[in-house]
């Protein structure tokens, strides 16, 4: 069984309203993400959280 597992640092959006369509693209089948710190705002985590876990 093979997992996939989005890792993502430095998400200093400005003015954050959403996250960016290229985030979504490329971590639309991913089942965890791993945040590696260095964000600007913690609701980047939650909309994370609405494509999979973050941790």
């Amino acid at each position: 069984m093979i997992h996939k597992i989005g890792v993502i640092s430095d998400t200093h959006i400005p003015h954050f309203k959403k996250l960016p369509e290229v985030i979504w693209e490329h971590f639309a089948e991913v089942e965890l993400i791993i945040h590696a710190g260095d964000l600007s705002i913690l609701s980047v985590i939650d909309e994370l959280e609405t494509i999979a876990p973050v941790v």
